[in-house]
């Protein structure tokens, strides 16, 4: 940007979306923020015409229209998270925006539908086909959520996936005998996008207002992150791995109605 350049607008990651190229055309915002990142070396913002016909291959580099520069892919699709609204009609809304292809979010979200949820259920197989992409399980997920929320993890829980660890684990801190251990790469906090809705008021409003991506969104420092791995004993360690198998499987036992796992 030139220094004289009073133009100081910022694109939204929603901007980006609405101007992505004709090849692009079927894809969701929500793969469209998992695949492609803002592609800090282009410095050529050539526009594209909206009723180009070139044929663009879906190659590691794309061109916005608009003249809003380009995108790079991700080496590998991040995660992203969002809110999830409580009122029916701004819900439907939000399903529509995450994973219904659409330019015009003004037109295009409702179309001509006398609701969002009418609109929701006319293509829903679409939705629901490219949500889960993203969300496999999600209801199971969200309730196993809530309840862990609400009545934290079952009290025989760590009993169960390591007997005797937290009695353990006192007596080593208190002979100061626990040992410290390099925790690999494979560990540290993965990018990530958060697609965060600040409204649920208004059908439209700026789109950095509510929805904005957050790259690299962590709780604490890599520094912080292994120091506190390096504190764990052994057995804790083992907690740690099991914890994630042992959530998928109540997930998996939530939705076929099996026993929960022990």
């Amino acid at each position: 940007m030139d220094d004289n350049d009073e133009d100081i607008f910022c694109t939204s990651l929603l901007d980006r979306y609405a101007s992505r190229p004709n090849e692009l055309e079927n894809m969701s915002f929500a793969e469209f923020a998992a695949t492609y990142t803002t592609d800090c070396k282009e410095s050529d913002h050539e526009s594209i015409d909206d009723n180009s016909t070139i044929q663009q291959s879906v190659s590691s580099t794309i061109k916005l229209k608009n003249g809003l520069g380009s995108m790079r892919k991700r080496k590998r699709h991040c995660v992203i998270r969002f809110h999830k609204e409580k009122s029916e009609e701004e819900k439907y809304r939000n399903l529509i925006m995450l994973y219904y292809p659409w330019r015009n979010e003004d037109i295009n979200l409702k179309a001509n539908f006398e609701s969002f949820k009418e609109h929701f259920q006319h293509i829903q197989a679409i939705i629901r086909s490219n949500e889960a992409m993203f969300s496999q399980n999600a209801d199971e997920n969200a309730r196993a959520y809530d309840d862990l929320e609400r009545w934290g993890p079952p009290e025989n829980i760590w009993d169960t996936v390591a007997p005797n660890a937290e009695y353990q684990q006192a007596q080593q801190q208190d002979q100061g005998t626990v040992t410290e251990r390099e925790i690999g790469r494979d560990n540290e906090p993965n990018e990530n996008v958060d697609l965060v809705s600040n409204s649920t008021t208004a059908n439209r409003s700026e789109p950095h207002e509510r929805y904005s991506a957050q790259l690299g969104k962590t709780l604490m420092t890599v520094q912080e992150y292994r120091a506190m791995m390096r504190s764990l004993n052994k057995q804790q360690l083992q907690v740690l791995k099991i914890h994630p198998k042992w959530c998928k499987d109540t997930i998996i036992a939530l939705k076929h109605d099996l026993p929960s796992p022990v």
